[in-house]
């Protein structure tokens, strides 16, 4: 599989936060690369600073109210998967601490990304590259 592969099979899963990140992912050039940067943000998340796209406060805000509809289907499944009573019970599961409304879509901006760079590669070992 090559780079396009990747980028069409993705296109065809009509999923909006899985085009967000794969717009992230023509900054490399090689398959090899794009698992290990998705490997990365999957193991060690956004606020190491790896996703160059959502580094500032401004930034991680966008895509949250781009997305704020995904991002709250992807929480309301997290939280009857893993027996979460609250919305305030998930939040506090997440890896920060939310002061603020800014803060809150921070965080949940990055938990949405890391989510889906790991179901890219679960395409990805599905369809066994």
């Amino acid at each position: 599989m090559n780079k396009e592969d990747l980028t069409y099979i993705l296109y065809k899963k009509d999923d909006r936060l899985i085009n967000e990140v794969s717009n992230d992912l023509d900054d490399f050039d090689t398959i090899e690369d794009i698992k290990r940067y998705l490997e990365e943000v999957s193991t060690y998340g956004g606020q190491t600073g790896i996703i160059s796209s959502l580094i500032y406060y401004k930034d991680t805000n966008n895509f949250y109210d781009r997305n704020e509809q995904e991002i709250e289907d992807l929480i309301q499944e997290y939280k009857e998967e893993l027996g979460y009573k609250s919305r305030c019970e998930f939040m506090n599961s997440l890896n920060g601490q939310a002061e603020d409304l800014i803060q809150e879509k921070n965080l949940l901006c990055w938990f949405a990304y890391e989510e889906t760079a790991k179901k890219i590669l679960n395409i990805l070992e599905e369809e066994e590259v």
